[in-house]
């Protein structure tokens, strides 16, 4: 046992320990001098929040400071609603600006005048940076991936949660996009690292003269945006040399959708850069040598994710939780309705939403949800959008939606395109769910693509990543009941590829459901 107090003195009294949380937190405190990495795989009910304030103030007892990291605003929120004393550091446009005469926000400030507000004996008035240097000196604060990252708030120690999110923002974070329509480029350059890094060069250009053109009609989000962006191409461009063999690089076409207005919506080439691995990225990204542990929390996270990150060369010690919630209240219900495989689709999809119509009848006076791709979307409204039980949202007004659906009352059914994260429908405000297809990553990303051929394993945990995050969005406590329908035909098939993937706690809710 660690000499230290006893890391359960550190929790909050209004929320008592669960049992799987004491044995973590123990675990914990037993491995914390021997490891640097700490994986905790922590399914929907484990209480991963309270596992993560309880260490970070355990930390900060004996003068570690920690970051906590969230890939969502929502989920940042969340952390707020329940523990509102952590200091926090959102975007520039969220807070407002009440110096320099101007009505708006510290990002307008900073636009206008080149700088955020500072009083005339030079102390901080501006609060934004007030709160980045309140969240710089604390011994604990709270991020989201990119503010963490833009503001380089390193601390001692990190810790993630869901932190199966970490792969695809570094893969994201490096790839890039870089259209001829834009920057121009000889059809004959030779898609190599030196090419890249003229053509970046060339990017950055275009995007600060953007940014001056955005300056008095852009929005806060639009500007921040592209600061990101141009900072990010830095970075890229600083160390491409370093992936040689590991960038993928390749010309496509496709439709253009960027800010120049007179090539919208029209066929164009551009060149494609995105690293196969990303093992070399998260050291200089999210944890430099001065962040001496890393903590990941999540319920889908394993010991292959912590080789992908490139945290195998430290000492990583992995925690199990099993679900606290009995499998009996959380059945994963299989209904094989026809395969959904590509060459299948057509002419199973009909068979599908037929299938949603029947459970929709089934569960009449309750709240569900359909998980589900925008383009099934499209197929379910033209049948069923006539009723309006059934609620559907696009890409701009999901969370406006999503919100919406949890407060209402009686029994709608809300078609949930990418909603397998960050929501949640505990008790009466979702009960049942539909899974309409196993979602396999999008091979109209090279990278995927190239990993369904060469990674067929890591390509696979992807989808059974997914599923496992979806079927935890409505049944969220011990108490809860909450039913998952798999519909997929190929899904038996699939679970005997990847049979080692899935947890124990998920295979014990397995079901057939013979209708």
């Amino acid at each position: 046992m660690h000499p230290r107090k006893d890391i359960l003195e550190f929790g909050r009294r209004d929320k008592p320990f669960r049992e799987v949380q004491i044995s973590a937190l123990k675990w914990f405190q037993e491995n914390y001098e021997t490891h640097d990495v700490f994986v905790f795989e922590a399914p929907t009910a484990t209480g991963k929040s309270l596992i993560v304030t309880t260490i970070a103030n355990w930390l900060s007892s004996f003068g570690e400071s920690v970051s906590v990291i969230t890939p969502t605003k929502i989920l940042q929120d969340q952390y707020l609603s329940d523990f509102d004393d952590i200091p926090v550091l959102k975007g520039q446009a969220s807070y407002s600006c009440t110096q320099m005469g101007l009505d708006g926000t510290c990002r307008d400030t900073k636009q206008h005048v080149g700088n955020c507000c500072v009083g005339e004996n030079g102390e901080v008035v501006c609060p934004y940076l007030g709160a980045r240097g309140h969240a710089a000196a604390s011994s604990v604060a709270l991020f989201n991936f990119h503010s963490y990252y833009a503001n380089k708030m390193y601390k001692n120690g990190l810790m993630a949660d869901e932190a199966h999110n970490v792969i695809g923002f570094l893969f994201d974070f490096y790839h890039i996009k870089l259209w001829k329509c834009e920057i121009g480029y000889d059809d004959s350059i030779e898609l190599k690292g030196a090419s890249i890094k003229i053509l970046i060069d060339q990017a950055v250009r275009s995007l600060s003269m953007e940014l001056v053109r955005l300056t008095d009609q852009g929005s806060d989000s639009q500007k921040e945006k592209l600061e990101k962006e141009i900072e990010r191409y830095g970075y890229i461009r600083d160390s491409i040399d370093r992936f040689n063999g590991d960038l993928l690089i390749e010309k496509v076409v496709e439709e253009y959708r960027g800010t120049m207005k007179e090539f919208r919506k029209t066929n164009q080439e551009y060149i494609y850069v995105k690293p196969l691995r990303v093992d070399k990225i998260g050291k200089d990204i999210l944890w430099p040598d001065s962040v001496k542990k890393v903590i990941l929390l999540s319920a889908t996270i394993n010991e292959e994710d912590s080789a992908a990150l490139g945290l195998n060369a430290k000492r990583v010690a992995h925690y199990k939780c099993d679900s606290t919630i009995p499998a009996e209240r959380r059945p994963f219900m299989i209904w094989g309705i026809g395969s959904m495989k590509y060459s299948n689709r057509a002419a199973t999809t009909p068979k599908i939403i037929q299938g949603i119509k029947k459970l929709s009848e089934h569960h009449v006076n309750e709240k569900g949800i359909v998980h589900c791709t925008y383009d099934m979307a499209t197929k379910i409204r033209a049948t069923l959008g006539h009723d309006p039980r059934f609620w559907f949202h696009d890409k701009m007004n999901k969370t406006e939606m999503y919100n919406k659906f949890r407060a209402a009352p009686g029994n709608p059914i809300l078609i949930a395109c990418g909603m397998e994260e960050g929501i949640d429908l505990a008790f009466d405000a979702g009960r049942w769910q539909v899974i309409t297809q196993i979602m396999r990553p999008n091979i109209q990303d090279l990278v995927n693509k190239w990993m369904m051929f060469n990674n067929k394993r890591f390509y696979n945990w992807e989808a059974v990543r997914k599923i496992i995050q979806q079927t935890g969005r409505i049944c969220r406590d011990p108490t809860d009941f909450g039913i998952t329908y798999m519909l997929d035909g190929d899904f038996m098939e699939f679970m005997g590829e990847t049979r080692s993937m899935w947890p124990k706690w998920f295979v014990a809710s397995m079901r057939k459901l013979a209708w």
